[in-house]
């Protein structure tokens, strides 16, 4: 037997040693494999699109809203659209595209036959956000204290209610989405009418909104409403299994068909994969994301705290790209390629693989030194 094999042999003077330095192996192994537990497949970004170093506000799949130090541009593809300099949302349909410019009323829609103005009412209220869709859609609308809902059909260029308001403390709404035919979810917050009046508190919110065709009514359900602390619900995302995610400065919720289900962690941002896992990105600081994957929450580090204040996320190509604001002012970006995380590429992956492989010689090596033991009559 060859002298290397002695090491591990059954009960020969080398066996403790062959112990210690196995349990060396493994200790040792289990600390690099636990440092390289970092996210992988993160690295610094490029701004998107335009390369600029513009801020990027919102996009749907064909427009992005940008603001330079000239004022807010719209993108069509490529074509740069500089008439809207105070404009707040975007949205589009399969048919329909609109802008809302920031102005009393008015709205600009493509319905393929290029921008139209059109004048969604005649009161002091200026649109922030929309959901559009084949048929009834629905803009919100602000007078610059509170927000307040309407349906207009932009197809047939009609409006189909009243403007409605949610009948209990103020609301501020920042994320809209449709849940089907005249039905939508609206995210934000409502104002608590105690405290400074100037900024007053706030508490995270869900309304359920539902358009009544048959007498032109908009009811306006609260779904959920957290007023254990200050914050605010900043998106709201259908999911491809078709649930809906809100996500908040306190708090997500996830919406399912029968149920809906808490998560106590705060967020800036939230992008759902092509894999279907929900990811939450805090603030500037963190050195961790949250990953949501079949309702289980994984905490994954980061291998340097986040250096940017996150406000857009989005998919390119299968990768999420995260835009924000760095404390001195500029505008940052960071990718993440998702199917990194469990690559044998990845330092984690490369170490567990090591360390399985390794692992098994050892023990391959044991057996084999029995066997040979036991085929030689060898007694144990």
């Amino acid at each position: 037997m060859g002298g290397w094999r002695k090491w591990l042999e059954e009960e020969s003077e080398y066996q403790w040693l062959s112990f210690a330095g196995f349990a060396i192996f493994v200790i040792l192994g289990s600390i690099y494999i636990n440092a390289s537990s970092d996210l992988a497949g993160v690295n610094t970004g490029t701004l998107h699109e335009n390369g600029t170093g513009d801020r990027l506000l919102e996009m749907t799949d064909s427009m992005s809203l940008w603001e330079s130090e000239t004022g807010r541009y719209v993108l069509d593809g490529t074509d740069k659209i500089e008439n809207y300099q105070f404009s707040s949302c975007i949205s589009e349909s399969v048919t329909v595209k609109l802008i809302c410019p920031g102005e009393n009323g008015i709205v600009y829609v493509d319905n393929g036959n290029g921008w139209n103005e059109v004048n969604v009412t005649d009161t002091n209220h200026f649109a922030t956000h929309a959901s559009i869709s084949d048929g009834s859609s629905l803009v919100v609308l602000s007078n610059g204290m509170k927000s307040s809902f309407l349906v207009y059909d932009f197809d047939t260029n009609t409006k189909s209610s009243n403007i409605a308001e949610y009948d209990g403390e103020s609301v501020l709404i920042n994320s809209v989405m449709s849940k089907g035919e005249n039905r939508w979810l609206a995210g934000g917050k409502i104002l608590l009418s105690t405290g400074n009046e100037a900024n007053p508190p706030s508490r995270e919110a869900v309304f359920d909104i539902i358009y009544n065709d048959q007498n032109q009514l908009l009811i306006i359900n609260p779904l959920h409403i957290d007023y254990s602390n200050d914050g605010e619900i900043h998106s709201i995302i259908a999911l491809k299994d078709g649930a809906f995610f809100a996500a908040g400065t306190n708090k997500a919720i996830m919406f399912g068909v029968n149920e809906h289900t808490k998560f106590e962690y705060p967020s800036r941002v939230v992008i759902e994969d092509l894999n279907g896992d929900i990811w939450l990105y805090g603030t500037t600081g963190d050195d961790f994301v949250v990953r949501i994957s079949e309702g289980e929450v994984y905490v994954e580090s980061l291998s340097e705290p986040l250096g940017f204040l996150p406000e857009i996320g989005f998919l390119d190509e299968g990768k999420i790209v995260l835009h924000g604001i760095s404390n001195d002012g500029s505008h940052e970006a960071l990718n993440i390629d998702v199917d990194a995380r469990g690559s044998l590429t990845s330092l984690r992956g490369i170490f567990d693989f090591m360390f399985i492989i390794s692992s098994l010689l050892v023990i391959g090596l044991m057996t084999w030194n029995v066997g040979d033991a036991i085929s030689k009559g060898e007694i144990f």
